[in-house]
């Protein structure tokens, strides 16, 4: 349990920067509906 739990944690601080990229691609294509379908690592951090 331990061992899940740093790793989420350490999983977390790791995806946050990604996270946050996400969140402006995501802002993007609401703001330009039909630009790109899908951005690219959309569901997966690269």
């Amino acid at each position: 349990c331990t061992f899940v739990l740093r790793h989420s944690v350490g999983h977390w601080l790791e995806e946050a920067r990604w996270t946050r990229k996400d969140l402006e691609q995501i802002e993007r294509r609401a703001a330009n509906p039909g630009g790109d379908g899908m951005a690219p690592g959309a569901g997966t951090p690269s």
